[in-house]
């Protein structure tokens, strides 16, 4: 039996709201998979093993088309997005160099944060997991003084895994507060080292 080990040295976030475009195609692919599990049940009232069997079978080929159309459009969003905020650029006041008031706060808390982003992977990776299987990135981004994130770069040997640590990241539910310094809010700069490691 495989165990999962998941390690995250984390602390902060994203503003949920930039990302709408996101949890809009998350709600649809959810919507597919839960119409396609429920045509499965339907379908095989009544039939033989090997109508079943064949049956299964084609379900499971439209459910793995989904997820493919949907990884697709996940990753073709965070481009989007990636590619919108450089247009913009981070906000132009210097990231807080002091140890502010009060430090940029994810609303759910780490431990949940950790969760989701664990959770995401794992369940991207299910079909794929390796005897031994090791993956790392490192995000760097900045919690802006408007709350919003800023991704500045995300490193890593692999860019499929580094691309899906970012959507991970991306895709989390929580919402963010910025750091606050000297009575305003402030920007902070933080690494998001992301480990994910398998073991038998």
């Amino acid at each position: 039996m495989l165990k999962i080990f998941f390690f995250l040295l984390f602390t902060c976030g994203i503003n949920a709201q930039q990302l709408e475009s996101l949890k809009t195609l998350k709600t649809k692919h959810d919507s597919i998979e839960n119409q396609l599990k429920l045509k499965y049940q339907e379908e095989i009232k009544g039939k033989s093993e090997s109508e079943i069997s064949e049956i299964y079978y084609q379900n499971l080929l439209s459910r793995r088309k989904n997820n493919r159309e949907r990884f697709n459009h996940y990753f073709s969003a965070v481009q989007t997005y990636l590619e919108s905020q450089k247009l913009i650029g981070p906000s132009q006041e210097a990231a807080q160099q002091e140890i502010p008031d009060k430090t940029a706060n994810y609303s759910q808390g780490f431990p949940a944060l950790y969760k989701e982003v664990h959770d995401f992977i794992k369940n991207r990776y299910q079909d794929r997991l390796d005897e031994y299987f090791t993956k790392s990135a490192k995000i760097h981004f900045i919690v802006q003084n408007d709350h919003s994130l800023y991704i500045e770069k995300v490193e890593g040997s692999e860019k499929e895994f580094n691309d899906l640590a970012l959507l991970a990241f991306l895709m989390t539910t929580g919402k963010w507060e910025s750091a606050f310094q000297r009575g305003m809010n402030v920007k902070s700069k933080f690494v998001l080292p992301v480990k994910f490691v398998v073991e038998e």
